[in-house]
């Protein structure tokens, strides 16, 4: 059967899904919703963004567990279009923008958050499950061409590693970013090359390193790493 969502802003179409807990009101009482349709009825840009019942954009994938409201009021959310994504923001006010182009794009979890649910899980996630630095911007993994970069609300930092744990983001005890990041590959899918960034330094590199990193009274990252001769290939 299928489902809509009455509210008094009308009626919403008819849609195969919509999950109920990942309809978010912003400041002024607007509701934002992501519904989907099989793709066998409806093609390949069968996910919509739903603003007060009407269709506000379509694409093939919208990410709605990880979409916020960011200081300027805007739905904030990862979307997939022709194999790319891309981080959309939408206001009834501002209208629609978008970011650059991505081959992927993750949003970033503080640990807890990011380990004790796995993606797409029915469970509403909270706003302190994500990572959030210290101005309380979020935070995204963007990669594309093997380069990654963090992208915040109102910075962003490029580097030439070609993955980034999103699960490992923190500060050491100078507050500047550290993380858990990789050369060659991304993680879960090939091991090798994974080490520990703190500020501008690089430390020893293992076949396997997992968040979460912490640090000790010299400022030294503390963290679960290991070699082994296994391969770390996740075969689906």
């Amino acid at each position: 059967g299928k489902s809509f969502i009455i509210s008094k802003k009308g009626l919403s179409d008819k849609y195969d899904y919509i999950a109920p807990e990942e309809i978010k009101f912003d400041s002024k009482g607007n509701y934002y919703a992501v519904t989907s349709d099989y793709k066998a009825d409806y093609g390949i840009n069968n996910y919509f963004l739903i603003v007060n019942g009407n269709v506000i954009k379509s694409y093939s994938y919208i990410e709605a567990y990880s979409s916020y409201f960011n200081k300027k009021n805007e739905y904030v959310f990862i979307f997939k279009e022709k194999d790319l994504y891309r981080i959309g923001y939408y206001s009834p006010g501002k209208g629609f923008r978008q970011s650059d182009a991505y081959d992927n794009i993750r949003t970033a979890f503080n640990y807890k958050g990011g380990s004790d649910q796995m993606e797409g899980d029915m469970i509403a996630y909270k706003d302190e499950d994500f990572y959030h630095n210290g101005k309380g911007e979020r935070a995204f993994i963007a990669t594309t061409g093997g380069r990654s970069k963090i992208i915040f609300e109102t910075s962003e930092l490029q580097t030439d590693y070609s993955d980034i744990n999103e699960s490992s983001l923190t500060t050491n005890r100078d507050n500047e970013l550290s993380f858990i990041a990789k050369k060659g590959g991304r993680f879960y899918e090939t091991g090798g090359n994974e080490f520990a960034v703190s500020g501008k330094k690089e430390y020893k590199k293992f076949d396997l390193a997992t968040a979460p990193l912490l640090f000790n009274n010299n400022n030294e990252p503390v963290y679960i790493a290991g070699d082994s001769v296994t391969d770390f290939k996740t075969e689906y």
